[in-house]
């Protein structure tokens, strides 16, 4: 009957404190609502800040490529092959520069000449949008 007795005690005493600590939280959150919207808002902030992670490389880095690879699309001293690997390289981070800043194209989609004019088009918009491939002159 003792044994019966303590363990009693002490789910009661736990039970109790647990009651105890649930008031507390609750008279705190009552008592103190001016600091609850900053709580909102620092949850909102990492929340946010978790969901717009970058879904592709850094706008530089796409930037540098597009640099370093531009020339070497013309280069007489290069192979035929080597010359078309850098075009399709070109393209592809072309491509990846249009996603970053949300630009519509057509790349990949027509051959020749019309590749060719929606590959300047594409230039163009992104040097609108401030992406600068070719250095300007001055």
């Amino acid at each position: 009957m003792c044994r019966a007795t303590a363990s009693h005690h002490g789910w009661v005493s736990s039970s109790a404190a647990s009651y105890a600590v649930r008031l507390a939280l609750i008279g705190a959150i009552l008592s103190t609502p001016a600091w609850l919207p900053q709580v909102v808002r620092a949850a909102e902030s990492v929340r946010l800040r978790r969901t717009t992670v970058p879904a592709g490389p850094p706008i530089e880095r796409l930037a540098a490529d597009l640099r370093r690879l531009r020339p070497l699309i013309d280069d007489p001293t290069r192979s035929r092959t080597q010359r078309e690997g850098a075009r399709l390289a070109y393209e592809e981070v072309l491509v990846d520069a249009c996603r970053a800043l949300g630009i519509d194209h057509r790349l990949g989609v027509g051959r020749g000449l019309a590749a060719e004019v929606e590959v300047l088009r594409v230039e163009a918009a992104l040097a609108d949008s401030g992406l600068r491939i070719v250095p300007s002159r001055q």
